[in-house]
């Protein structure tokens, strides 16, 4: 739930009912997409490995850079946030009477312990917003610039058969359906989060649309790779594709049941026959 413009929203669900803040829910979603777009650069890196085993350059070492303070990044966070904590719910209770109190209009499930907003006066928040921030821009320039040199190595297509180079052309569509994915459903709804603390946006519906593409990218994501990766879409796909009884035509079944019954038929006349040349 928002309330824009203000630059507050309250959290619900499970660990809302079970009586845990909205700033420990909201670091754990952080952690949690962290970790997500942390495994899409690594699978990135990865690759671009595989392509520059012997190469010494400026760009890998700036690439190996990006990835370890990404890393580095994602270690700091959850210190960072345990640390300060207990100091920002303070600050952030005291937020939220405020402005509950100046705005009676809203309403009073403002002041909620689900409820987080974010307070100009805690450097904590300007702390974090600046790893947000970095994050995306690693995001999106690991991702960018690690596709950009494989599609040069396809396109140049040195000592490769063609099925290799069909191999890799495959790999690198399904790196650009991932990273296309997770940079629109995760990187977009990070920018205007932090659009929307520092220029007061007042787009509810769209701040709920991002947060529903925040919540469901993962399902979103193994639903493309299904439907985008050969291999795993034909062992898949007939597992789950329903295939309705196979119904046998009343002629059909006739003509079994009638050869069912000639033997016994054929039998029985056999013992009619010696019966009667027993009597005879």
């Amino acid at each position: 739930m928002t309330y824009l413009p203000h630059p507050a929203l309250r959290n619900t669900g499970l660990l809302a009912d079970l009586g845990f803040s909205g700033m420990f829910i909201f670091y754990g979603l952080a952690q949690s997409v962290m970790c997500t777009v942390g495994s899409i650069l690594e699978m990135f890196f990865f690759r671009y490995k595989l392509i520059a085993i012997y190469k010494k350059g400026l760009f890998k070492k700036l690439l190996r850079f990006q990835v370890l303070l990404y890393r580095g990044l994602i270690l700091f966070h959850p210190v960072f946030a345990a640390i300060t904590i207990t100091y920002s719910i303070g600050v952030e209770r005291e937020a939220t009477t405020e402005l509950f109190l100046s705005n009676p209009d809203l309403p009073p499930e403002i002041t909620c312990y689900s409820v987080i907003m974010a307070v100009f006066d805690d450097a904590v928040m300007y702390v974090l917003v600046i790893i947000y921030g970095i994050q995306v821009v690693l995001q999106f320039t690991v991702s960018n610039g690690v596709l950009m040199q494989i599609l040069k190595f396809v396109k140049d297509g040195q000592g490769m058969s063609a099925s290799t180079l069909k191999l890799q052309k495959m790999m690198v569509f399904s790196l650009f359906i991932q990273g296309t994915i997770h940079g629109a459903l995760i990187m977009l709804p990070t920018m205007f989060m932090i659009y929307a603390i520092f220029f007061k946006s007042s787009q509810n519906g769209m701040a709920l649309g991002f947060l529903m593409c925040v919540a469901y990218h993962g399902f979103v994501s193994t639903c493309s790779m299904v439907v985008f990766t050969k291999p795993l879409r034909d062992r898949i796909v007939p597992c789950i594709r329903v295939v309705p009884a196979a119904t046998t035509p009343s002629n059909v079944s006739r003509l079994v049941s009638s050869t069912r019954d000639a033997p016994s038929n054929h039998s029985r006349n056999l013992i009619v026959d010696r019966r009667s040349n027993l009597a005879g």
